[in-house]
Order: C-alpha cells, then structure tokens, then sequence
C-alpha cells in the first residue's frame, strides 16, 4: 500500500512537471495552440489526481500507528484497506476499457465531466473566502470548454488566428498573435487554472510529506523536510495526527 501511494504521488508529480514544461516552453517562441494543449493536459490531470489521491494523505495519517507496528514487525493481523487500495490503482491503472474486456471496477476510467466535478468539489471544500469558491468552481468548467475548443480542429482553433476588420465587421484577415491571445487566455482563467494546478501538486507532495514518517526507505523522499509543506492546506492537521 506504501509503494502504491509513492508510485502515484511520484507519477503524479511528474505529469505535473510536463505539462507545465510544455506550457512554459511555448511561451518563447509563443505558440498559442501548444501552450492551451498543455494546460488542457494540466488541468485534466490535475482533476484526476484530485479525485483519486485527495484522500490518501488523510487515510495514511489516520492510520499511522497500525502501519509503523507493521512495519516494526509488531502487528499480529493484516491491515486492508480496499477502499484505499482501489483509489490507488485507480490512478494507475484506470483506462477506457474495451467492449466486452473484463477488468476491476477500478481499473475503469471515469468520463472527463466526473473527474471535473471532483475537482469542483475539492476548490469549493477548500476555499477559505466565502465568496470565491463557486465563482471558481464555475470557471473550471467554462476554462476546459475553452481550451477544449481551441485544441480541437473546430472554428476557434481556426479564428485565434484571425482578426476582424472592426468591432462590428463580419469582414477580417490573418492576423497571428499567440503572444495576444496567450495573455488573453491567462487574463480570463489564470486564476482557475493555477488554483487546478495547486491541487496537482500539492495532492502528491503532501501524501510523500506523510510517507516521510515511516521508517521505509524506498518510499522516502530526501530533502522534503515538514517546513517544505507548512505553506500547504491541510499540512498542519496531518502533521498533528502524526504526532498523535
């Protein structure tokens, strides 16, 4: 179980870096096209760690002191949790499967609306002004459908690179300015996207700041010490059951 959580806490930050390394990299040279794909693949896999590893650091803390006699050689039963478990393989494991294929239920992949709302839920639980989280929680959606749209061969996909005449002309010309269109982009759901982005980061850093109190080395994470973590939300509790 241990090894499970480090592998998908690891993968998951990993995903993270690339997708942000890719949306970095198409800012010089611009490329607006490559820059939304990757915060789409960025915010789609923000929302999947959201609502498969969101409960994992608070399930290993809780259960702390089982898991260290287990691991001391001091626990005298076997420790299961499947509802953990299925979480965990769910992220590494959950795919479209194919007609007729028989799989677990937890190697199924859940529709990109699911994992959407998941992740809703989770900005709305975890806002701390009473205003913003629906606010928020609403752009989630109206950002995917944005990018969506200009990442799939449609109209948008072809008009970023257009520009009408006048406010009202139905007349316009070739006009590219992905640096424009960038700033744009970020102007309207930069907020979203970075609060999207937390939750991908801080989700995985989190469950390997909770593996860092066991003593099993292949599951520790050198240099991520508990100061790394205090800025992060629900660090604190965790930290204090650890303790407990």
């Amino acid at each position: 179980m241990l090894y499970r959580a480090h592998m998908a806490a690891a993968t998951a930050l990993l995903r993270a870096d690339r997708w942000l390394h890719g949306a970095m990299s198409a800012l010089d040279p611009a490329n607006v096209l490559s820059h939304t794909a990757n915060l789409r693949g960025l915010l789609e896999a923000s929302a999947d760690t959201s609502h498969s590893l969101s409960a994992v650091p608070g399930t290993l803390a809780r259960d702390h002191a089982e898991i260290r006699r287990a691991l001391a050689g001091g626990q005298d039963k076997f420790l299961v949790n499947g509802d953990l478990e299925d979480m965990l393989i769910h992220f590494t494991h959950g795919r479209k499967l194919g007609r007729g294929e028989t799989a677990p239920e937890s190697h199924r992949a859940l529709c990109s609306r699911d994992y959407l709302d998941s992740l809703r839920q989770a900005v709305r639980a975890a806002a701390e002004d009473p205003a913003a989280p629906d606010r928020l929680a609403d752009l989630i959606g109206e950002c995917y459908r944005r990018l969506c749209e200009m990442v799939h061969p449609g109209a948008l996909s072809v008009h970023v690179f257009l520009q009408a005449e006048t406010e009202d002309s139905p007349e316009c010309a070739l006009a590219p300015n992905d640096v424009g269109r960038i700033g744009w982009l970020w102007s309207e759901y930069g907020e979203v996207i970075s609060e999207a982005c937390q939750f991908g980061i801080n989700t995985p850093l989190l469950i390997l700041g909770v593996l860092n109190s066991f003593d099993l080395a292949p599951v520790r994470t050198p240099g991520l010490e508990s100061r790394h973590l205090q800025h992060i939300r629900g660090w604190r509790k965790l930290a204090e059951q650890l303790r407990g």
